[in-house]
């Protein structure tokens, strides 16, 4: 067991400290397994599509290994006893990439609250306090010594906390995100010359495929930032945040994570580079409400007591602002909630202070800290607010849960690329799978002869039905499932009258799952892929899984990178979108024919970012 879960104190008292927080309310901590034996170094996301295909129905799932070990291991935890004594039953039927696992029920991980609160009095072993005291971080003092620090470096904390490169020139930001995706994109390319060896019986030596594959690896710094297309606005550019509520009602950041022992929330200074002024205005109106006309105390999620939970602020060019708040009902009544919250927000807010036109309420009824499971429901104005996009030619509707590109002016450069590599004619049938919205199809659907969206989420394939309807755009579908399920069938309809089919892949953060990327790949139908990744290095599995030889799992040939753009959404941030365009691997052309391939392609590419950025 880690020693996050057999923790040494010999004061009794310390202990019911740590752990008090199982008693108070619903934590999945307690219906917590440890499995070991998984291969070392095992990935997150491989482990997790382990799961998923066994159907393992858990909470929360971390992977751990440390230097040295032969072994990982990881912590899943689950809702119920019953899920756990279930997932266990799983485990001993099963075995991850041929190793055999063992699972073993697991203490629940003392609160990280409680123990920074003990660690700071000094009732913990010499080596573990030491240890905690070069935390480079130094998140154990943070929340103590904050109000006390100078504004200059109050302003540092602040403003790195959330946008870590804000004091760095703007196209020294943009050198260092380049850099970390040529990183990225050469370890996959030594990735994928190692899976790659079995394609060698297709020539004649392994040697003659890897010219088609060096320039993804080899790429240089320039070149990659050449094409880069930076940010068109570099300050205030979000258009969604969510805003913390502190027990002092102070409405902001919070300095830290609650498991690195930080709850403190503060007021984002006037020069936070990802704020807008909109944004910032409607923040410090909803702060002045709760500390001067409201007698609800913010949230303490250490003592789970207090309301007043969380703000989420998404404005729109045209000065359109929805607002969203979250709030513990506590014990408050339905009537209190109407006349004490509610009525009293709307009148506060009447006068459409700030472009407020929309307000949402999320009231929590239990004590899981979780808004994400209250559904907002519209108390004032408007259900939705409306972007446009792409020269004003498109319209789309957002709803509170809505997910939407949070930098618009940076998203239509991203979209009007995606157009361009798709190379799609009228007679080109997309995929737009993990379409959301739809943004993406309906910003293609004018230069394709038909658009097929598929997604997970049923509140966005009704946003995407409705904004097709909207925007008069009669060439494309929606449908709502597990593309994985429905991939097949949906290109079995189509028949093989449709010979060009363009696949649009723009998943969450940590890829896709591996079912669905063999799914693509065996389906022949598809040549050409457009993967948008804003997490290349998350998203390394699947560019591997596209590329992989074939095999009795991946029966069709495989695809290779043509071409890659870097789009910057996220000024100020490390975090860079990847656009790479992969086409499929076609052996009956010869390999200087592939190799002309992605140098017409990276040839043409370099012209059309140079003319995209002149045009607007």
């Amino acid at each position: 067991m880690s020693s996050e879960t057999s923790i040494e104190v010999n004061d009794d008292s310390k202990m019911v400290d740590l752990f008090s927080y199982i008693e108070q309310d619903y934590t999945s901590e307690i219906f917590k397994i440890e499995v070991r034996g998984l291969p070392v170094r095992t990935e997150h996301s491989s482990f997790l599509d382990f799961l998923r295909k066994n159907n393992i129905k858990m909470r929360k799932m971390k992977v751990m290994s440390k230097k040295g070990d032969s072994h990982s291991h990881a912590y899943v935890t689950f809702e119920s006893e019953e899920a756990r004594e279930e997932a266990i039953k799983k485990f001993e039927e099963i075995k991850f990439k041929s190793c055999t696992l063992t699972v073993t029920k697991a203490k629940p991980s003392p609160d990280p609250l409680m123990l920074k609160r003990r660690d700071n009095e000094g009732n913990v072993g010499k080596n573990q306090n030491k240890k905690r005291r070069n935390d480079k971080s130094n998140k154990a003092t943070i929340d103590e010594n904050f109000d006390h620090l100078p504004e200059e470096k109050r302003i540092e904390i602040i403003n790195t906390q959330v946008a870590a490169l804000w004091n760095i020139p703007y196209e020294e930001q943009l050198i260092m995100k380049v850099t970390i995706l040529k990183k990225v994109m050469k370890n996959c390319f030594y990735d994928l010359l190692k899976i790659n060896r079995s394609l060698s019986h297709e020539h004649e030596s392994r040697d003659e495929l890897k010219p088609s594959l060096d320039w993804f690896g080899k790429i240089d710094i320039d070149t990659l930032k050449s094409l880069l297309i930076p940010s068109p606005k570099v300050n205030g550019y979000r258009n969604k945040c969510e805003f913390n509520v502190g027990a002092d009602r102070t409405v902001g950041f919070r300095l830290g994570l609650y498991r690195e022992g930080t709850i403190k929330v503060v007021q984002p200074p006037t020069n936070c580079p990802i704020i807008s002024e909109q944004m910032h205005q409607v923040l410090i109106h909803f702060q002045t409400f709760i500390q001067d006309k409201s007698s609800l105390s913010g949230f303490n999620p250490a003592t789970h007591e207090g309301y007043w939970r969380q703000i989420m602020v998404r404005t729109t060019r045209s000065k359109q602002c929805m607002i969203s708040i979250a709030l513990y009902r506590q014990e408050l009544t339905n009537e209190q909630l109407e006349t004490e919250v509610i009525e009293p927000i709307k009148k506060h807010f009447s006068d459409n202070a700030f472009g407020v036109c929309s307000i949402f309420f999320q009231v929590i009824n239990d004590r899981t800290n979780q808004v994400s499971k209250a559904d907002p429901e519209l108390v004032y104005g408007d259900s939705h607010i409306y972007e446009n996009l792409i020269e004003n030619s498109l319209t789309f509707r957002i709803s509170p849960l809505s997910f939407f590109q949070i930098n618009t002016d940076a998203a239509e450069f991203l979209y009007k690329k995606i157009v361009q590599l798709a190379q799609c004619t009228l007679k080109t049938t997309v995929l737009d799978i993990c379409c959301g919205t739809g943004t993406i199809g309906l910003c293609l659907a004018r230069f394709v002869h038909k658009v097929i969206g598929i997604e997970l989420n049923e509140d966005a394939i009704k946003d995407a039905k409705f904004n097709a309807q909207l925007n008069k755009i009669e060439n494309i579908e929606f449908h709502c499932g597990r593309a994985e399920k429905l991939l097949s069938q949906i290109l079995n309809k189509l028949g093989t009258k449709n010979e060009d089919v363009v696949a649009i892949l723009d998943p969450p953060r940590n890829g896709l799952p591996s079912d669905l990327i063999k799914s693509i790949r065996n389906n022949s139908s598809i040549q050409r892929l457009i993967y948008v990744s804003c997490e290349a290095n998350l998203a390394r599995r699947n560019f591997i899984d596209l590329c992989r030889p074939k095999s009795r799992a991946y029966n069709k040939y495989p695809f290779i990178p043509t071409a890659a753009i870097p789009v910057d959404l996220f000024p100020h941030t490390d975090r860079c979108e990847l656009i790479i365009l992969f086409e499929r691997f076609d052996p009956s052309k010869s390999i200087n024919k592939q190799i002309e391939i992605v140098e017409e392609q990276s040839e043409k590419l370099e012209n059309k970012t140079n003319d995209i950025t002149e045009e607007d």
